[in-house]
């Protein structure tokens, strides 16, 4: 029986040869399903929009005995120069890998007898913003990709080649020929081998950062490094009552709410823990907006109402904390800035007179951000069992012995895919109990926001 190597396949071959041998041979460490699904349904419901078949035209071709090659796209047209091909892409720019995808299903299309017209790249807009019954016009725009594919189309026979021979190798052969890329990311060639591993593993005498330097001889010494001075400095920036506040979002390629740009990050679930004076035990609330509805109003309503007029607000990662903040308000007039101007008004879209909103708060709650995770990027403390990372998780692990538990939510990645589930509806086959998904993303945001708390009470116990 042949097997087929897709467009997929062909794209990840280019990135790394590493990681097509394990996609192809095995396809189990690809990624669970659902996130998968969140794939899939994302283009469909771009097709949709776009007025475009669900089932794209497909064109294939025997490239050996055991192997077919097959590519796909979503529009194929005649043309007085020949076939038009149309690619349809849930992104908001034209990205290398696209046009990877359109010179293998140029080479493709063109070895079956469809080729030699145009190959356009049809993607999201990054200024659109959804107004209510606007149809999604203005969503999508074209971009003429045809040299850049056609020139690159030369290659894909011989890169098919030399994917056929990698991919025919036992796994200790391929591991012993093939070189690993240089991406940070690529779970094939950086899998079981944390960020600290890779750095010891560079050639003598290669550049370090000093935070680098920290972590190698941390790791050699097996003890910690705490600058004492920098940990005090901080902590002395803090006012109390303490406010610890995280936010979950997710995303999705077509926004489904007013206002809303392709891939903004919504704000659904936020935690506060809240410490009135130092040594005194911590409230907790965590607000979640209903799946089912556009929360946004409702969600802002109740920070307010919660987060005080005073204190300091610790964060893990600023940037994205007061993004979110800034794309609950109200645009204008708000102390978001001109920056945050209309284009993140999102509650002006949702508001109703009907539905008045709390006077808004943003020029008092931004100044009061304070990112706690600076102490661990500059290596102001660094425990070794953080193997190099500066995450929350890998700090509150490190430091305190903390865990998250047994819950559906491992990462963000997942919280945003769980979220968009609940909302638009889990795949035939994939069905989860939602009030149980939900309640564990309300757990799972809150056990943040636990965490920073425990971590700022033990740097107080080393001052």
């Amino acid at each position: 029986m042949q097997r087929v190597l897709t467009t997929d396949d062909f794209v990840t071959g280019v990135r790394c040869a590493r990681q097509l041998w394990y996609r192809i041979n095995r396809p189990e460490d690809e990624g669970s399903a659902l996130h998968r699904a969140y794939r899939e349904d994302q283009y469909r419901r771009l097709a949709a929009v776009a007025g475009l078949s669900s089932e794209p035209e497909v064109r294939e071709y025997d490239l050996t005995p055991q192997w077919r090659v097959s590519a796909r796209v979503e529009e194929l047209g005649e043309s007085e120069s020949g076939w038009s091909l149309v690619f349809l892409r849930p992104a908001t720019s034209v990205k290398d890998s696209f046009v990877w995808e359109a010179a293998f299903a140029d080479h493709v299309f063109a070895r079956t007898g469809a080729g030699g017209g145009e190959v356009v790249l049809r993607y999201l807009r990054k200024t659109y913003r959804r107004i209510a019954g606007d149809d999604y016009r203005g969503l999508l725009i074209d971009a003429d990709v045809t040299r850049r594919a056609r020139g690159r189309a030369a290659e894909v026979p011989s890169r098919l080649e030399r994917m056929m021979e990698i991919l025919a190798l036992p796994e200790a052969d391929m591991l012993e020929q093939v070189e690993p890329c240089r991406r940070r990311t690529c779970p094939a060639c950086t899998v079981g081998r944390s960020k600290v591993e890779r750095l010891a593993a560079l050639p003598p005498g290669s550049e370090l950062s000093p935070v680098q330097q920290i972590h190698l001889a941390a790791r050699a010494s097996g003890k910690r490094h705490i600058d004492l001075p920098a940990i005090a400095a901080f902590l002395e920036e803090l006012e109390y009552p303490l406010s610890f506040l995280d936010f979950e979002a997710y995303s999705e390629a077509v926004p489904s709410a007013a206002g809303l740009a392709p891939w903004e990050h919504v704000p659904v679930i936020y935690s506060l823990h809240r410490q009135e004076r130092p040594g005194a035990p911590p409230a907790h609330h965590v607000y979640a907006a209903l799946p089912g509805e556009d929360g946004r109003c409702g969600l802002y309503r109740d920070l307010v109402s919660r987060i005080g007029e005073r204190g300091s607000i610790v964060v893990y990662g600023k940037g994205f904390e007061r993004r979110m903040l800034e794309r609950l308000a109200v645009g204008e007039g708000t102390g978001a800035g001109a920056g945050a101007g209309n284009e993140t008004a999102h509650l002006a879209a949702a508001r109703t007179a009907a539905d008045p909103l709390p006077p808004p708060k943003l020029e008092n709650i931004i100044p009061r951000l304070v990112d706690i995770s600076r102490i661990f990027a500059r290596g102001e403390y660094y425990d070794p069992r953080q193997e190099g990372s500066a995450s929350l998780k890998a700090v509150y692990h490190a430091m305190i012995g903390g865990e998250y538990g047994e819950l559906e939510v491992a990462d963000g990645r997942d919280a945003n895919v769980l979220y968009y589930f609940l909302r638009h509806g889990f795949p035939d086959g994939q069905e989860l109990d939602g009030e149980v998904v939900l309640e564990d993303l309300k757990r799972y945001c809150s056990l943040d926001t636990e965490a920073l708390f425990h971590i700022v009470e033990y740097l107080w116990s080393l001052v």
